[in-house]
């Protein structure tokens, strides 16, 4: 396969994290994004020359072009950058890393988009901080940079202290802010007199040349040239760049968003399980509740009970105000609950940070008396009656027995014997009938009570469900939005740029 064809390959990989450049990328980081992949649009190859505005960068052009075309000034009056042809290479002038803010800022743009980088420093300016900061920035960004030291010594030879110096000082203050040295020594730095080289270009003037430094300069710079722009050191290059201006500020923000909304389904997941602890621990204590409420009536039904000619109608009527009664009790008992679970809620999502998806739990738990007698089992106050009346029945009815006929002489003995082991046994069933029928009077009165119980415990369980099962419906719908969100965006672009690098590292 033709090397070329890696790069042409590379293209559609740009094309796609465009898009995600676009969506998710902002600020500074998004522009220096957008300007690589603008960059990769250009059809020829781009130098910047790169330096304060009088450190020599126009004179340096107009050297390799051998005539004076760029504009030559001590202060820029122009934000543009200028380009000049020189071999099929475009050159492009800037005003200066120490311009006017407003010019600076249009070299920083521009510097963003540039393949290579020519950096003239001038004899002087090897101490200021700037420059190596800048230089070390367009390092780290996997720029090629060429360094010219420009002077105004007669030789190369005399320029040779400054040009140590200059290596010295980038060795140190390369070291100091992390970067790798063998990297640093791959960077030609060079010595220049680019005016004496220029008035040599111009007269044809080779000792001018020799000493200004440019057959040494020239030599390097094209072999640089030539190693910077061949096709597998280009691919290089621009996949490192991809991944520095592209791919990883969108792996850090595509990861900082799945962490935010990983935080935010966490969050409202341990807010749906606390709603959920609060519903049943609610709905175990109200019906305990409930139970409890209906048994302190035993008393009263058994009076009920107790009472002469008791019928359905009274024990209804009066089991309806015993339910009236505890239904009341346990509504309010409720809405202080549900009260209390919205203070709890309050201070619960302040404390993680997870707002409710509306405003409020609803706190009006509310009991329809009617609908509630209605649960009660059909015709189970009737059948209670039925047997409280037969148990009064069985409890007052006089046991009697049939004395079979005996012969008269033993009559006398006989009959009293009778009468008195009859009498005994007649005493003995009529107790255990009472037994009988005592038991089945508590039982009875258990049955009703259990009976309001389950019906008033039941409804008390529907009410709370009614009112917190809305709200935790509503977080759990907000949290399949949350996760169904994540998926199809941050944490599904995610995966797309991962595959993006892989692709980029296999071409």
């Amino acid at each position: 396969m033709d090397i070329s064809n890696r790069i042409v390959r590379l293209y559609p990989l740009l094309a796609q994290s465009a898009r995600l450049t676009e969506r998710y990328l902002s600020g500074d980081t998004r522009q220096t994004a957008e300007a690589f992949l603008h960059s990769t649009e250009k059809e020829t190859v781009e130098v910047m020359l790169y330096g304060a505005y009088n450190a020599g960068k126009s004179t340096t052009i107009n050297m390799l072009l051998g005539r004076d075309e760029a504009k030559v000034q001590d202060r820029p009056t122009t934000d543009s950058i200028d380009p000049f042809d020189w071999n099929g290479i475009t050159l492009l002038d800037t005003p200066g890393l120490n311009a006017p803010i407003e010019h600076e800022e249009c070299t920083q743009n521009h510097l963003a988009k540039a393949d290579l980088v020519l950096l003239v420093i001038r004899d002087g300016d090897q101490d200021a901080a700037g420059v190596y900061d800048r230089l070390f920035t367009l390092i780290k960004n996997d720029r090629s940079v060429f360094i010219v030291l420009n002077h105004t010594e007669t030789s190369a030879e005399n320029a040779e202290p400054q040009l140590r110096r200059l290596n010295t000082l980038l060795v140190r203050k390369g070291a100091e802010a992390g970067l790798d040295i063998d990297r640093l020594g791959t960077i030609p730095v060079l010595a220049l007199n680019a005016e004496m080289a220029l008035f040599g270009r111009k007269q044809n003037e080779p000792d001018l040349l020799a000493a200004s430094g440019y057959n040494d300069f020239i030599d390097q710079f094209e072999r640089w040239l030539k190693d910077s722009t061949e096709v597998d050191t280009r691919l290089r290059r621009l996949c490192q760049r991809f991944e520095g201006a592209v791919l990883t500020p969108l792996t850090q923000t595509l990861e900082a968003q799945c962490a935010s909304v990983g935080s935010d389904v966490e969050k409202r997941s341990a807010l749906i399980g606390h709603l959920k602890e609060q519903k049943t621990r609610l709905i175990a204590q109200a019906r305990n509740k409930a139970i409890t409420l209906c048994n302190e009536y035993k008393g009263q039904i058994g009076t009920l009970i107790d009472t002469p000619n008791t019928t359905s109608a009274s024990i209804n009527a009066q089991l309806q105000v015993f339910m009236t009664d505890a239904s009341s009790t346990l509504s309010a008992w409720i809405q202080t609950e549900l009260t209390s679970i919205a203070a709890d809620l309050t201070i619960f999502t302040e404390t993680t940070g997870v707002s409710l998806s509306t405003q409020d739990v609803d706190t009006e738990g509310s009991f329809d008396f009617g609908t509630l007698l209605q649960t009660l089992d059909a015709g189970a106050a009737g059948k209670g009656v039925e047997i409280f009346n037969a148990l009064i029945d069985k409890i007052n009815k006089t046991v009697t027995f049939q004395i079979p006929k005996i012969p008269i002489a033993y009559v006398g003995p006989i009959l009293e014997a009778t009468k008195f082991l009859y009498g005994l046994y007649a005493s003995v069933r009529a107790n255990q009938a009472a037994q009988d029928a005592a038991i089945r009077k508590v039982q009875s009165i258990t049955t009703i009570a259990d009976k309001m119980g389950s019906a008033l415990a039941n409804h008390a369980e529907e009410v709370i469900r009614s009112h917190l099962d809305q709200q935790i419906t509503r977080e759990e719908q907000a949290l399949k939005d949350l996760t169904d969100a994540m998926q199809d965006g941050p944490q599904k672009d995610l995966i797309t740029v991962a595959t993006l690098r892989q692709k980029a590292a296999a071409l």
